[in-house]
């Protein structure tokens, strides 16, 4: 019985998601922190690969591991570099903080897949710059391991801020790849916008809020005498020092790469002008908002007396001799032992997806 043409087609229509489900590459079982398949590192090179990874993530906290591979077998690098990264759940759960570099060998194809956490510090031009410039010299000569460890290492110096690593980027990246320049007074601006809301927003917000609370006060003087916090928070020593190294630190990462990503491309710097301007309007608008009229300011104190009446019940808030409120030694061991986090010697720790990442060819 012959059988039509149409039966014919559908069926392989309906079977060709199989075929191809089936003809992509099964990625191993993660071992820490060298997958090689290919088996292209001995030992002793193993041991150096896994040695360059540790000490970047002691000094960078970024977990990196190597996939070798020795073909890609018709299946992309970049859909099997971003089935690797989920499979093995690599970086820290929350933080997203893995990078995998996958080699395929008979390709002669690279990629660096980032994770979520990691693109404000790596964007795809210092993984790009990386497989270009550390990675590709040295597979050309047959030195695999070196190859790796140099890529990985520019990666950490790109984390780092390195002011010469920087250099190397920027010159690099003197084009968008389409013969587009740079264009650094555009970057400039949204640098300079990104540092102002890191630096000037914040005292304006309390300006404001102190603004707002006076013209109620001077309206209402019988509410002048109401506590306006949970409990008493005693002042930490340092606090101001330690708000400027991390304002010094967001003003570099990211605003380093706000400028980058605004010089290269127009929509980037439109965004980002955007993006500031939302921000600084939102947060001004929302400041004070407890102290725009009586009803506002009853209902706020209303919110902090029932978030310090759940507190007693748990032991964390406790009345002074003086009739204040304070918080308690189990409400501080309670904060402590909730931002404790663990270490691993394994790269693979419960991160659940890259984000960025560059490819290349060696």
């Amino acid at each position: 019985m012959r059988v039509p043409t149409w039966l014919t087609t559908l069926a392989l229509v309906l079977l060709m998601p199989v075929g191809v489900a089936s003809a992509t590459i099964e990625v191993p079982a993660y071992t820490p922190n060298v997958v090689d398949p290919a088996h292209a590192l001995s030992a002793a090179d193993t041991t150096r690969v896994n040695a360059a990874l540790q000490q970047l993530r002691a000094e960078r906290h970024i977990w990196g591991a190597v996939y070798i591979l020795p073909s890609l077998d018709g299946e992309s690098i970049e859909s099997l570099s971003e089935r690797a990264f989920r499979q093995w759940g690599l970086g820290q759960r929350e933080a997203d903080n893995g990078l995998l570099l996958v080699l395929a060998l008979r390709e002669h194809r690279s990629r660096f897949e980032v994770g979520y956490g990691l693109e404000g510090a790596l964007p795809d031009i210092a993984a790009k710059h990386a497989l270009d410039e550390a990675l590709a010299p040295k597979m050309r000569q047959g030195d695999t391991a070196g190859a790796i460890v140099d890529a990985f290492a520019f990666m950490g110096k790109a984390a780092a801020q390195d002011p010469a690593t920087l250099d190397a980027l920027a010159r690099t990246g003197a084009t968008d790849g389409h013969g587009n320049d740079m264009h650094w007074a555009r970057g400039l601006v949204a640098w300079i916008g990104t540092a102002a809301l890191i630096w000037l927003l914040p005292p304006l917000r309390r300006r404001r809020m102190r603004q707002q609370r006076a013209r109620l006060m001077a309206r209402h003087p019988e509410l002048a005498g109401e506590s306006e916090q949970v409990a008493h928070t005693p002042r930490k020593r340092g606090g101001l020092r330690g708000g400027w190294v991390l304002r010094g630190f967001l003003t570099i990462n990211p605003g380093v790469f706000v400028a980058m990503f605004s010089a290269l491309f127009l929509a980037g710097f439109v965004i980002a002008l955007l993006v500031e301007l939302i921000v600084a309007g939102l947060v001004l608008w929302r400041s004070g908002r407890r102290y725009r009229s009586v009803q506002d300011f009853r209902a706020f104190l209303d919110r902090q007396a029932r978030t310090r009446e759940a507190l007693i019940k748990r032991g964390h808030v406790a009345r002074t001799e003086t009739g204040d409120y304070a918080y308690t030694p189990a409400y501080y061991a309670s904060q402590a032992s909730s931002s404790s986090s663990s270490s691993s010697s394994s790269s693979s720790g419960g991160g659940s997806s890259g984000g960025g990442g560059a490819s290349s060819s060696w």
